[in-house]
């Protein structure tokens, strides 16, 4: 008996061994996705310059709800094209890597807050 899955998107039904990702996103949805990307990594390249773009502008001129585009970023879409925007470091860039940083020294501080509660020695982390 073959196992069905629900799109963590739309809902529906879908059979997994149609669908190779770990996102549980059915096969329209996935479509549906990659086709507003192509969109979007159209606009931003056409435009020559990422950092005068604001989601508002995609947004308004793709015709699409901020929320779609959100996806996209946390589904990991723009971070493979992020040297190709960013040829030259540009302030959102640099701001975007020291955010990074950033957080990456807060996680190891809650890390060593954490052991450091349960009293075990920060240096393991």
């Amino acid at each position: 008996m073959q196992s069905l899955l629900l799109c963590n998107l739309c809902g529906k039904a879908y059979n997994p061994n149609t669908v190779l990702n770990q996102r549980r996103i059915c096969g329209d949805c996935l479509k549906r996705l990659d086709d507003m990307y192509s969109g979007i990594h159209k606009y931003i390249t056409a435009q020559g310059k990422i950092d005068d773009i604001t989601l508002s502008d995609i947004t308004s001129e793709l015709e699409i709800e901020p929320d779609d585009v959100r996806l996209l970023y946390d589904l990991g879409y723009f971070d493979r094209d992020l040297q190709t925007y960013c040829t030259t470091p540009s302030k959102r860039y640099e701001q975007a890597k020291e955010f990074e940083r950033e957080t990456e020294v807060l996680r190891e501080h809650a890390k060593i807050a954490t052991l450091w509660r349960i009293g075990l020695p920060a240096q393991k982390c």
